[in-house]
């Protein structure tokens, strides 16, 4: 898939103890280089690494929430979560909703409460987690970012 990369990640860091019943502190900035419009998909895969390396998949939560290896209709996130984020991480003149203009996202978010997490869940999440976030708009990836993250107790 050709990467145009209209968007840029320019700072995450987050911050927390554990990962049942637990706040966490969240702060990230995005560079969005162009407006960003049309059918745009947002999609994360989640890989427990090991000898054997094990993908998470999506699972709603009792409270709605999906967790894990799952796939998103950026508009759709923007419109259920207007009221969180806008006008707080939303750049100036920008209104809350979609298309997006070009312009910095993003910024601190302190105290986010996680849901209660299922032992199962929880178990498999502890060590290594290989993430990848892409971003796709008309089916041209226009952000891809990957990483590990280490859980533990």
């Amino acid at each position: 898939m050709k990467s145009i990369a209209i968007l840029a990640l320019l700072f995450i860091a987050v911050s927390g103890e554990d990962l049942d019943g637990t706040s966490l502190d969240l702060k990230a900035l995005f560079d969005l280089h162009k407006d960003l419009d049309g059918d745009v998909d947002v999609e994360l895969k989640l890989v427990k690494k090991g000898i054997v390396s094990i993908p998470i998949p999506c699972i709603e939560s009792p409270s709605g929430l999906h967790l894990g290896s799952c796939s998103y209709k950026l508009e759709e996130i923007v419109t259920k979560y207007a009221y969180f984020l806008c006008p707080d991480y939303f750049p100036e003149g920008q209104s809350c909703s979609f298309p997006l203009k070009a312009g910095q996202y993003g910024g601190e978010i302190s105290g986010i409460v996680l849901p209660d997490i299922p032992p199962s869940i929880s178990n498999l999440a502890k060590g290594t987690i290989h993430g990848t976030l892409s971003v796709t708009r008309n089916g041209e990836e226009v952000f891809c970012i990957n990483g590990d993250l280490k859980m533990t107790n």
